[in-house]
């Protein structure tokens, strides 16, 4: 940017400045470089003409100014870049740096107090605001075409910003601010005055604080905000702090880098929906074949699998294929009493079901398999009998283990209670050449549009125990928690909570008990330990480890060596119903697990008691952003050096070792770790005292003082949950000198040494003072509750209509005999109209803004029976109202009208045994009282009695008053006297609306609603 005046003449006037501009902020850009300023003075009229120029040419139109104002602007523009640079000599920075410098006035008062009167603040970062519209479209014929398009304002802002700033050269300023952050921890701030050597207030520190203390019985903290003080009274130290804490701490200890984790698995714990066997053969012959390990008696080798799902949440399915799964394929004894069984092992010819389907086109066809299936010809069940899988998904060999001669499968994950799994699989017998096959392979079956037949291992029934299914689950296999067990470092017991001692024993401890189980451990009893270590027929007390049979180390799952360790097996080995009946489990094995579980809790007292160790110099720590500093480790109680002796990650949260021959002497190590804590529901107050006096440089005494303070959020506290008020207070010394005697005591019994040789002696002392806050505590104790039932009780809301959608047909009832119909305009004929809605709160206010005109002061629509606004109070008269709770109740309005055809009755002359027909006349249906309108929903639960849903609870108004004058109203309104059934159906609900056995989108077809 270059800048010249100069008068008509020619003559240059005073030195050339860039003009003043008081609109001018310190925000606005600079101007570019090849801009000129020109000023040419006028003598005649006395005015200065100014121009900017860009080449020759001026870049917009120029301004004049009288003499007065242009030395004026001259004026202030000198003004200003004098006390810039004053401003710049002061701060001893230059115009191009970002800091923000000054000078506090105050002179010698100011300067006393912080060393020196200037300022500096030095901002970083980056502050962005994002505007924009979204505009999101769903085109679901559920919602009304005017609400399917929802337009917002979307607005948000992204700062980060690091600011340090320093008054004088004692007080210092350092904060960083970040919105996207995920955690509040990431976010600091500090503000730190530091005094001179000579003066008694040494540092205070106001923010984020830290408290480390040099002792090993009381642990400091690195994690706190609030505020510190470190103060000196000659050779007293005093360290001071008032904050919150915003940590949590923990300890790991290790022995020589072995890190060794305990697991305890209750008996009903086992794996369900994950592990099957691949028909009843396998499961009947699974004890024989593990009774004499390490070998195997079993004669199969399966050599080929295909797997197949209900594909749940994955969009890409290439392979997919519409697959029915049958539950007696491949079985002996089937469930179908019709079906005759030919052979022992399982094959498609094990009965005549294959052969069967097989030649029904009806069935091969998968549009109409269900009709066929469910229809006279098999009488089957959906769900018990057979499953279809549309677009079923195929898995992959890393999703599965199929052991080949155990026959069972075990899958990466557990399924789903409303998932099926089907199975088409081959094999070979030792001494026979024939290769037996189950189920039907993809490749088999080429046309997409038939459907496989396979077998089916587990259907969307829940929990049925009368099926043969149940049985093919297995109810023996159990986890550790872990992947890549070290077997040499595994042990396993099983043990026996005593009722009358509450002690876990593992042994059978019974008077009058069989001689040959009596006092024998119980992994011996349940046949888990037959083998010693060198894979002898001696028990050694020790459960026997075979990968492959009795454990999966890799994948970190038990299998016991038989189908039933604390039921028959118990009772087989104990030969005594007596006593058996005080031990064993049966129930584990005959219901649900949830029931087994809840229904008998007195018989659940085994369990699984698991230990195991991993070697490494990497210790995890299981927490991440820990603050630095905040990692302390011991060795034999011998405080470590970080750098030297362990390596720190503080990101990964990571310790490692590595001074070895620690490791090597399998000296105790001690982790103590403070991380920040992601989440508190409770205030932690931390005040903390520590007192250090030096008596001379190799004298130290020491004394600490520490109360931590949780505040509950309410004055009801779980159980386990309960805050603390705790305190610890100790004392502390050392000493240390240098020996020159020592060393040369050592020089003569050893070796000659140059280095010279030390005594040192530390002493702790400490005390843990527990406590409570008085919040929690009654009568001076602290009391938590166990359970306080105001939460024991959650109901699922099933008000809202947008959730409900034209019921089907109700099946297998004989007051629906059209129900049983498939792909058959009758099984609609009897459906009445029926609508359901909610009414709208606005139409229920009086006199409001949104009321409608023709309901305001109309007190007929107001007042009516069928549509007014019902009030919480009505219901619930004692019910104490939150703040902001709507005083209305929300209510799900059913309008039913029988005379009136429901949506898909196409019924003009009826049916016998099932409808009489409409009146041609007038479009009514005849007999009314025999009709019916439905609406149904899902329930997101599928197992009702694990998630403890018991009973339903609803109010139904009653639609006849008492008062005989509102006759009218009914009338008016459509109303009988006559009254109606109300019927509630739960569980397996069909959802096809147009029985056919097909998928489709019935449920958002135009209906009355």
């Amino acid at each position: 940017m270059k800048g010249s005046a100069q008068s008509d003449s020619g003559d240059s006037l005073s030195t050339p400045s860039v003009l003043y501009d008081e609109d001018k902020k310190p925000f606005d850009l600079k101007d570019p470089n090849n801009i000129e300023y020109e000023v040419i003075y006028d003598p005649i009229t006395n005015t200065y003409k100014l121009k900017e120029k860009v080449g020759d040419q001026e870049y917009r139109p120029g301004d004049e100014q009288n003499f007065d104002d242009f030395w004026k602007n001259r004026y202030k523009e000198s003004e200003r870049d004098y006390w810039k640079q004053k401003q710049q000599e002061n701060t001893g920075t230059s115009s191009s740096s970002d800091v923000i410098g000054g000078i506090i006035p105050g002179g010698g008062a100011i300067r006393s107090i912080f060393g020196n009167d200037k300022i500096e603040i030095k901002p970083q970062g980056s502050a962005e605001l994002i505007f924009g519209v979204t505009s999101t479209k769903t085109e679901n014929p559920i919602i009304r075409v005017e609400s399917q398009r929802v337009t917002s304002f979307d607005f948000d802002e992204k700062i980060q910003l690091n600011v340090s700033g320093k008054i004088g050269d004692k007080l210092e300023l350092g904060t960083s601010y970040n919105t996207e952050a995920s955690f509040d921890f990431e976010n600091q701030m500090k503000l730190q005055y530091q005094g001179k050597e000579d003066e008694i207030l040494k540092n205070i520190e106001l923010g984020n604080v830290t408290m480390p203390l040099n002792s090993t019985l009381i642990q400091g903290s690195q994690s706190l905000f609030g505020v510190k003080t470190e103060m000196q009274f000659g050779k007293l130290n005093v360290q001071t702090v008032l904050s919150q804490q915003k940590s949590e701490s923990k300890t790991i200890e290790l022995s020589g880098g072995v890190q060794t984790k305990e697991v305890y698995i209750q008996a009903d714990d086992y794996e369900d929906n994950r592990h099957f066997f691949l028909a009843q053969y396998f499961a009947d012959n699974y004890n024989q074949s593990l009774s004499n390990p390490p070998i195997l008696n079993s004669t199969v080798s399966i050599i080929k699998a295909e797997v197949w799902v209900t594909n749940v949440g994955i969009s890409a399915n290439p392979g997919a294929r519409n697959v029915i799964g049958f539950m007696d394929l491949g079985e002996n004894v089937p469930y179908d009493g019709t079906l005759t069984g030919t052979q022992i092992f399982p094959d498609n010819a094990s009965n005549n079901l294959y052969n069967k389907i097989n030649n029904d086109a009806s069935v091969r066809l998968y549009n109409s398999a269900s009709g066929e299936l469910i229809g006279a010809n098999y009488n089957y069940t959906a769900g018990i009998h057979f499953n279809k899988i549309e677009n079923a998904r195929k898995l992959t060999e890393s999703e599965y283990f199929i052991h080949p001669q155990l026959g069972y499968i075990s899958l990466n994950r557990k399924m789903e209670d409303d998932e099926v799994l089907a199975i088409a699989y081959q094999y070979t017998v030792i001494g026979s050449d024939q290769v037996y096959q189950v189920g039907e392979f993809s490749s088999e079956v080429t046309d997409v549009q038939s459907a496989i037949f396979l077998k089916m291992l587990k259907s969307t029934q829940v929990n049925n125990t009368n099926v043969p299914l149940w049985e093919l689950m297995m109810k023996n296999v159990y986890s550790l928690g872990t992947y890549g067990v070290d077997a040499s470092t595994l042990e396993i017991d099983i043990r026996y909570r005593d009722p009358s001692s509450n002690n876990d024993i593992n042994f059978l401890n019974a008077v009058g008990a069989n001689p040959n189980v009596s006092n024998k451990r119980w992994l011996e009893i349940m046949g888990m330990d037959r083998l010693d270590n060198l894979q002898n027929p001696r028990p050694d007390g020790k459960y026997d480890i075979i990968e492959g049979q009795t454990i999966r180390l890799q994948n970190g799952k038990i299998y016991f060596p038989v189908l039933e360790p604390f039921g028959n097996k118990l009772r087989v080995e104990i030969n005594d119903n007596a006593i058996a009946d005080t031990f064993a489990f049966d129930s584990l094995y005959h219901v649900s697990k949830f029931r087994a579980k809840n229904e008998f809790p007195t018989q659940n007292r085994f369990r699984i008691y698991a230990r195991y160790s991993s070697k490494s110099n990497i210790i995890n720590l299981n927490s991440f952003s820990i603050p630095r500093g905040a990692v302390t480790v011991t060795a034999g109680g011998r405080n470590l050096v970080e750098g030297v002796d362990f390596r720190v990650d503080y990101n990964m949260g990571q310790v490692t070792i590595l001074n070895e021959s620690i490791l090597n002497s399998n000296t105790p190590i001690r982790v103590n770790v403070e991380s920040n804590a992601m989440f508190s529901i409770m205030s932690k107050t931390l005040f903390g005292t520590n007192l250090q006096y030096e008596v001379n440089k190799d004298f130290h005494i020491g004394g600490t003082f520490i109360n931590l303070t949780e505040r509950p959020l309410t004055q009801k506290v779980n159980q386990g949950e309960e805050p603390i008020r705790n305190t610890m207070w100790g004392l502390n010394t050392d000493y240390r000198t240098e020996s020159k005697y020592l060393t040369k005591v050592i020089d003569k019994l050893l070796y000659n040494t140059k280095a010279k040789s030390s005594i040192e002696i530390k002493g702790e002392f400490a005390q843990l003072v527990p406590g409570s806050p008085n919040a929690i505590e009654n009568n001076g104790q602290a009391v938590s509750f166990i359970d306080d039932f105001e939460a024991g009780q959650t109901g699922i809301d099933i008000r809202n209509r947008i959730t409900w959608t034209l019921a089907s047909t109700p099946q297998g009832n004989p007051e629906w005999p059209e129900g049983d119909l498939i792909n058959d305009l009758a099984y609609g004929f009897n459906r009445s109209k029926l609508a359901w809605y909610n009414i709208d709160p606005l139409f229920g206010s009086r006199d409001g803004v949104n009321t409608p005109d023709h309901i305001k002061g109309n007190k007929t629509i107001q007042e009516n029976l069928y549509q007014r606004i019902i009030l919480q109070s009505e219901i619930y008269p004692y019910k104490s109202l939150a703040v902001g709770e709507p005083p209305t109740l929300q209510t799900l309005d059913l309008a039913y009208f029988p005379e009136e055809r429901g949506p898909y009755n196409y019924d003009t002359t009826g049916a016998p045994g099932i409808s009489k027909g409409i009146d041609k006349t007038t479009g009514t249906l005849f007999e009314p009282e025999t009709r019916w309108g439905g609406i149904m929903r899902k329930i997101d639960y599928v197992d009702f009695a694990s998630q403890n849903i018991e009973f339903i609870e609803f109010w139904v108004m009653d639609p006849f008053p008492d008062d005989p004058s509102s006759m009218d109203d009914i009338d008016a309104f459509g109303g009988s006297m006559e009254g109606g059934d109300l019927y509630i159906h739960i569980g397996n609900i069909s959802e096809d609306i147009l029985r056919d056995g097909r998928k489709s989108f019935e449920n958002g077809l135009p209906s009355v609603s």
